[in-house]
């Protein structure tokens, strides 16, 4: 190959490169420009629902009493988040007043316990009503679908509290004194 030959094949070689980045970066610019906003959405209700009546193969009586149940449970919650909301709306506009009460802050503190501590309750009677409507294996599905979505040693998500799972760390240098 002579060398003029070998520059214009160098050439043509370095006008593809460039063609092929700027259809990348095209690519690249036009993605980041047509993103969703809300690119990881929870599923809602509806989706849910029907994930647990598949799972738990439930007949026509079943589904309708926990169609029914999650309708009221739906409602309840919503009032129940809305009120969590405001009181936490409230601690954060106390902390950008001019002069915080810190006295006010630990009020509505201890009411966001009482009120968790009810919200608790009421999850509690909620999980216990939709094992009433179910049989003992659909019972034992039911409790395993709710399990794996706190985690566990044997199920996929977040440990539970207590729990170690997953690679261990490597022991380091001891703390600092």
């Amino acid at each position: 190959m002579d060398f003029l030959s070998k520059q214009k094949l160098t050439n043509t070689l370095i006008i593809a490169l460039v063609i092929i980045n700027i259809i990348s970066l095209s690519f690249i610019w036009y993605k980041e420009m047509h993103k969703p906003e809300f690119p990881l959405q929870r599923p809602g209700r509806e989706d849910v629902g029907r994930f647990i009546k598949d799972q738990l193969n439930l007949d026509d009586k079943q589904k309708a009493e926990f169609d029914e149940h999650m309708k009221e449970h739906a409602e309840v919650t919503k009032e129940m988040n809305d009120k969590s909301k405001e009181l936490k709306r409230e601690i954060l506009l106390e902390a950008f007043s001019e002069h915080p009460d810190s006295n006010k802050i630990d009020e509505l503190t201890q009411q966001i316990g009482k009120f968790q501590s009810k919200y608790e309750k009421f999850l509690y009677e909620h999980f216990q009503k939709l094992a009433s409507f179910c049989n003992p294996e659909q019972k034992e599905k039911l409790k395993n679908i709710f399990l794996s979505s706190f985690g566990g040693k044997d199920r996929p998500g977040m440990p539970l509290p207590g729990e170690r799972r997953g690679l261990e760390r490597p022991e380091g240098p001891p703390p600092r004194q």
